[in-house]
């Protein structure tokens, strides 16, 4: 679809002047409606006055009817114009928006429907399509996202299923129960106790102090019989080779390094060395911390700790722990491992409200295409769907039902614009069925014929008015025709033809006139070469002067003869009075008569008599 030819809208005029230049630009060559409608109505007026179907008189009034005329329908035109340009620009909104809502369901578009120019979808809607294709593949992303958390949450719960397998034993062997209950990954109901462990493991230091105990023995003396019923060592044979006959030196300093270690040894069991240090040992003091206390403060440190351990591991599945379990007295579980549970709580609530999120969303999402939705999908239960999506979609239908209003209002814009131009309309266009045009327009219509009834009465009427007033100047009125005649012309005037050439009307013929001239210069009328024969169009009028202004007319030439009459007979009562007169006084008749004849005169005697019907015979003598 082209786009349609629209005019750039002014927004600031800054002649402050309405803009006319469609209608004329003020030119007799313009090119604005006025301009061309005038040009063509100047050609028809001229042709017809040329052809002497209109006047001189009628000319103006022609001329200034048309003009009228023709700036009403330059104007009427215009907005016609600018209606139809409307209502192609609302065909062109219409198809726009169809190809907008087109859109919404399909991923291409017809290349003519709209001003796209391409099948592809562009612009916003394609924003909004795109966003709509990541917030989809997010929403997947964020359900793989759910399954994660949801398998790092079984991955917890298995870690703490072991984990409890791991507490019960450092207590027993046996987590038969354990596994019965679902926790931990052991193939086997028995493990290997921790404190088993722990007491071969001093069973096995035990042996290896005895051991010593006998090394050091073994460093000063030969037999070991006492140490070996003592329980200590595994010697077999209760002597030993004695290393002081083979390195008294080496003795010598074993025996010091072992009165050290006697007293090494005394501190592991005693916090005094007094018994000692006076044989043994290099120590200038009789007092010193017992290694033997610190090892014991340090099991009963890890022992304490280990149980701390428990609390933290029991902390792990349960919100509360056994009074006397811990350092802390009291069941209550505070510190990290509170505030980790109550972060949990808070991730686990979060990952809740996500969860209801996502389910909203996909209720959203189901009523971007469904009026309803299952029965408890999101937060709220039914299967009417309300709130904004509802509100937005409420819209959606007031803007189809506008533009279906709009739609029916443009069908009635033309059956108005159709109704300017015919008396009836296609049956089916507009509101009201059939083809008649009713109301306003129907009775604008009758207005119009009464007033072009009227006009033509009128026009009627100012003929006739005119013919009266022409009578008033003219023996003709009405049409008239044109006809070329021939006319003498000297010095470049029209020569009285009645006076020189015997035709005031002209002649039909150039031969004619020719003759004339050449008749009058014989006569002596006028001077040879004076004059020419040269054609003249002249208006000859057809309809003459009838009713009662000719009948006045009649009467005013007859009151006019009658004022010459009367003029003549007073003059000739005064001729005849000299006459007489003369007669009276003795002169001859011969000699008035050749006053009487010599003179304008005799002219005059001879009118007067033919004015009343008299016929003068006989002489005057």
């Amino acid at each position: 679809m082209a786009y349609p030819n629209l005019d750039p809208i002014i927004v600031d005029n800054p002649s402050g002047l309405p803009d006319i230049s469609q209608i004329t630009s003020k030119s007799l060559q313009g090119t604005g409606i006025f301009d061309t409608l005038m040009r063509t109505l100047t050609l028809h007026i001229d042709d017809q006055y040329t052809k002497e179907r209109i006047s001189g008189e009628e000319y103006a009034q022609v001329y200034l009817g048309a003009m009228t005329a023709a700036l009403q329908q330059s104007i009427a035109y215009l907005v016609t114009q600018q209606q139809v340009k409307k209502i192609d620009a609302d065909i062109g909104l219409v198809r726009q928006q169809t190809v907008t809502e087109l859109a919404q369901t399909d991923d291409t578009i017809p290349t003519d429907l709209g001003f796209n120019g391409t099948t592809a979808i562009e612009g916003l809607v394609a924003n909004q399509i795109a966003l709509t294709t990541n917030q989809i593949a997010l929403a997947a992303k964020q359900a793989d996202l759910v399954d994660e958390q949801i398998l790092g949450a079984a991955a917890e719960k298995d870690l703490i299923g072991q984990r409890i397998v791991t507490e019960l034993s450092q207590t027993g062997d046996d987590i038969t129960d354990v596994k019965l209950a679902g926790h931990g990954f052991n193939m086997s109901d028995t493990v290997i106790s921790l404190a088993e462990s722990n007491r071969d493991k001093i069973i096995a230091e035990k042996d290896l102090i005895g051991q010593r105990i006998v090394t050091e023995l073994a460093q000063a003396d030969d037999n070991i019989t006492d140490v070996k019923l003592a329980g200590y060592g595994f010697n077999t044979l209760n002597t030993i080779i004695s290393l002081a006959a083979s390195n008294k030196d080496k003795i010598v300093a074993e025996k010091d390094l072992t009165g050290q270690r006697i007293i090494t040894e005394l501190a592991q069991t005693d916090a005094s060395l007094s018994g000692a240090i006076s044989t043994y040992g290099f120590n200038d003091s009789a007092s010193i911390e017992s290694i033997a206390k610190s090892t014991n403060d340090k099991l009963i440190a890890d022992t304490d700790l280990t149980i701390q351990k428990v609390v933290t591991e029991v902390a792990q599945t349960s919100n509360t722990k056994p009074d006397d379990l811990g350092k802390m007295a009291g069941t209550a579980i505070a510190g990290l491992v509170s505030d980790q549970k109550l972060v949990n709580a808070a991730q686990i609530a979060k990952l809740g409200t996500e969860a209801d999120l996502t389910t909203q969303k996909i209720v959203t999402e189901v009523a971007q295409t469904s009026n309803t939705k299952p029965l408890n999908l999101g937060q709220i239960p039914g299967t009417d769907i309300t709130g904004l999506v509802s509100d937005q979609k409420l819209i959606n239908a007031a803007q189809i039902a506008k533009l279906g209003t709009e739609s029916d209002l443009t069908l009635q814009k033309i059956v108005t614009e159709v109704a300017q131009t015919s008396d009836t309309k296609p049956n089916d266009l507009g509101q009201v069925t059939g083809t008649a045009i009713t109301g306003l327009i129907s009775d604008q219509k009758l207005v119009n014929a009464a007033q072009i009834a009227k006009l033509t009465e009128e026009a009627a009427l100012v003929k006739q008015k005119t013919d009266t007033e022409l009578a008033q100047v003219s023996d003709f009125v009405g049409a008239r025709y044109t006809q070329e005649l021939w006319y003498a012309f000297t010095n470049d005037s029209v020569v009285a033809n009645d006076i020189v050439i015997g035709n005031a009307n002209g002649f039909t013929s150039e031969g004619a006139c020719d003759t004339a001239i050449s008749n009058a210069v014989s006569d002596g009328r006028i001077a040879s070469g004076v004059a020419s024969s040269e054609m003249v169009t002249v208006l000859i009028p057809v309809n003459p002067i009838a009713g009662k202004t000719k009948r006045e007319n009649d009467l005013y030439e007859k009151q006019k003869d009658g004022f010459d009459r009367d003029a003549e007979q007073k003059f000739l009562k005064i001729m005849t009075d000299i006459f007489v007169t003369e007669i009276s006084k003795g002169h001859r008749t011969s000699d008035v008569n050749s006053v009487t004849t010599n003179t304008p005169l005799g002219t005059l005697v001879t009118r007067v008599a033919e004015g009343i019907d008299l016929t003068l015979t006989g002489s005057a003598d």
